[in-house]
């Protein structure tokens, strides 16, 4: 067993130090590496000692994680606790005063995670469906959110919108009080998510025909003026529901959370949580092919080259106006495969080169023009990051 076999064992054991299972891998295949040698009367390789250490590190390091992690759940449930006792005896008033919406809107988040800190300085609009606006602040930079308020038997969190906007109604509330109340408000929340599911959809469906039409007018370079960073989604135009003289869409080309939002068939939440997530971005990325949309194509050792020409716009979601555009084009390289390859993994086909070296070549397209046209403060969704 040479080195080359040792390669993938000691990537697993690197991210092994933070997932257990991957460092256990990589122990033992280090130690079957070391004693294969020992057996053969030959030097133990290097790389099977560094990963039979890996292998113990990963031991320690994914016990302290647990007790950190055990730790931060026990502090989490402390505070939620201590929240939840603040709140007795404030939730069954006629109106919902803001210092008692905050504190539920903190108890709320405190369901699934740790908050450093929770403030309420947004506007607050009370009413039968009040809405607050909350920034949470974890490890990561601050969370702006808002929050949605109703009251059943007490007054609860009914739903915290991607969108921000909250519904004008609250679900009909039960004549009769259940037993627990936790489940009661999850039901109610349950019943107002897959009713905004529904109303949000149909308002996607208008607000994407707006974008289909910004982009079916006569291209120009554009240069965006944005008021803040952008990181947007994309979709093939031949993808949008409506599009004139369509061919057949390409995966490549639609981001994976707009194929959701634009899947017919999937789940509601799944569907309004996609579509949730390009409001936030506030601006879409649209690519129309105008003269070439060729894949590549792969004949045995040989392979057609694919190129894609035609456009890149970028639109406000919510209005269906162009923000900027530019001529987009990418192609294949002259020659695929080459780099690296680890001993024990599968040859790929010709084919299989080609596509991912158009996928390739399709980021780095997408990058360059969204600089090109929006400077450090446009990004498009690409590789694996997003």
């Amino acid at each position: 067993m040479n080195r080359d076999n040792l390669v993938p064992p000691l990537l697993l054991g690197l991210v092994g130090l933070c997932c257990l299972p991957l460092g256990l891998v990589a122990a033992v295949w280090g130690t079957l590496a070391f004693f294969a040698a020992r057996g053969q009367n030959r030097p133990p390789p290097p790389l099977a000692v560094v990963c039979m250490v890996l292998g113990g590190l990963s031991l320690f390091t994914n016990f302290g994680l647990f007790v950190y992690g055990m730790k931060l759940n026990a502090e989490r449930e402390a505070k939620r606790e201590a929240v939840t006792k603040k709140l007795e005896g404030h939730l069954d008033g006629a109106e919902l005063e803001r210092e008692i919406a905050c504190e539920l809107a903190e108890q709320h988040l405190l369901k699934d995670q740790l908050y450093e800190s929770v403030t309420c300085a947004g506007e607050w609009t009370p009413g039968a469906v009040a809405r607050l606006e909350v920034t949470a602040k974890a490890v990561r930079a601050p969370e702006h959110r808002v929050f949605c308020f109703a009251r059943a038997h007490r007054w609860y969190v009914l739903m915290v919108p991607g969108d921000g906007k909250c519904p004008e109604s609250a679900p009909p509330v039960p004549s009769k009080a259940s037993a627990s109340l936790d489940q009661e408000e999850d039901l109610l929340r349950k019943v107002a998510a897959e009713a905004r599911a529904k109303k949000l959809i149909a308002s996607f469906e208008q607000d994407i025909a707006k974008v289909r039409a910004a982009t079916e007018v006569e291209h120009e370079q554009k240069s965006c003026k944005l008021e803040r960073d952008v990181k947007a989604a994309y979709v093939d135009y031949d993808r949008l529901p409506g599009a004139k003289n369509a061919q057949r869409p390409w995966k490549l080309l639609t981001h994976a959370s707009f194929a959701k939002a634009l899947d017919d068939n999937a789940e509601l939440k799944d569907r309004a949580a996609a579509i949730d997530g390009l409001y936030a971005d506030r601006y879409v990325i649209v690519f129309q092919s105008e003269e070439v949309k060729e894949q590549p194509k792969g004949t045995g050792n040989s392979f057609i080259m694919g190129e894609f020409e035609g456009w890149m716009s970028v639109v406000e979601l919510s209005t269906g106006k162009l923000a900027c555009e530019t001529p987009f084009r990418f192609v294949n390289a002259d020659t695929v495969g080459g780099g690296v390859k680890l001993r024990g993994m599968p040859d790929k086909s010709t084919q299989q080169l080609a596509d991912d070296d158009f996928e390739d070549k399709f980021e780095d397209a997408a990058r360059a023009a969204a600089k090109h046209i929006g400077g450090d403060k446009l990004m498009v969704r690409v590789g694996l990051l997003h």
